[in-house]
């Protein structure tokens, strides 16, 4: 998933009439443990953007549906190639503290 449709914090423009999230795939961000002293050393790229996946029962069988407004973010390490999923609070306040490019 490219671009992050539907979420919570969304640019006020909108793409073909959807919200658009806040951080684009491609976004590299600094994320940190503590951010009232920010360390600078070990980049992040948002890889992409995972949709929200809920159980719905019909009929006596469950079975998987996609919804929009996912707020989990598969990023990879730029120093040591780690990847993770992250939630979208983690690269917001990277963005808010101004550690994105």
């Amino acid at each position: 998933m490219i671009r992050q449709y539907y979420p919570q914090r969304c640019k006020p423009t909108a793409f073909h009439g959807r919200p658009v999230g806040t951080i684009d795939v491609g976004t590299i961000a600094y994320l940190q443990d503590d951010y009232r002293r920010p360390v600078c050393r070990n980049p992040w790229i948002v890889l992409a953007w995972i949709p929200k996946d809920y159980a719905k029962c019909t009929a006596g069988r469950f079975h998987t549906v996609r919804l929009a407004g996912g707020h989990l973010a598969r990023v990879r390490s730029l120093r040591d190639g780690r990847e993770l999923t992250i939630s979208d609070c983690h690269l917001l306040a990277a963005d808010n503290a101004g550690l994105t490019r």
